[in-house]
């Protein structure tokens, strides 16, 4: 909650309104999602609303919503991950997933978007003007492939399980967040 932030409400105000413009743009990427791939599960972050999303894919009927507790059952039965920013992301390229994120808006913070670079790590832009580009063309072999894979593997050690991967990068966004020289 607000309260129990770190975070000025004027911090605050801008995290939830960069949010909502990132499930807008997720939103919007249904349509061309749904088109593209025979099945779209979404599995909708803690803190966000699923009738947001259900508005959004009202008339796509081969959207579904994920009920599982473990991120993995999910990442198990896809291909491809479009993340809003979350570690989830992450935990997915680290699967070996390939993993997207919409742009995000110019001028933020600096906390903030640090926070978004790191959970962006992995991930290739996608939008309603690159998608048929991206989507198709998307080699997870390629140079960005090896260059995000370094970065991790320099940041968070070679070699390691998802699983340890994932509480490196909580506990340093936890760090960074409780560092009192930030805000």
């Amino acid at each position: 909650t607000k309260n129990a932030s770190r975070l000025s409400d004027k911090d605050m105000n801008e995290v939830v309104e960069e949010q909502e413009k990132i499930i807008k743009r997720i939103g919007e990427l249904l349509p061309f999602l749904s088109s593209h791939f025979k099945e779209v599960l979404i599995r909708v972050h803690p803190f966000e609303n699923k009738i947001i999303y259900q508005e959004y894919s009202k008339n796509l009927t081969n959207i579904k919503f994920s009920n599982n507790q473990n991120i993995l059952d999910d990442l198990k039965c896809c291909s491809t991950v479009l993340h809003g920013y979350s570690t989830a992301g992450i935990e997915a390229y680290l699967c070996g997933k390939r993993t997207f994120v919409t742009k995000r808006s110019k001028n933020l913070p600096n906390f903030l978007e640090k926070y978004l670079s790191i959970v962006a790590t992995g991930s290739q832009f996608l939008d309603k003007k690159n998608f048929e580009k991206v989507i198709n063309e998307y080699n997870f072999v390629s140079e960005a492939y090896n260059i995000s894979r370094k970065e991790l593997d320099k940041f968070y050690g070679l070699n390691i399980s998802s699983t340890k991967g994932i509480n490196i990068i909580k506990e340093n966004i936890i760090k960074e967040f409780t560092n009192n020289d930030r805000f």
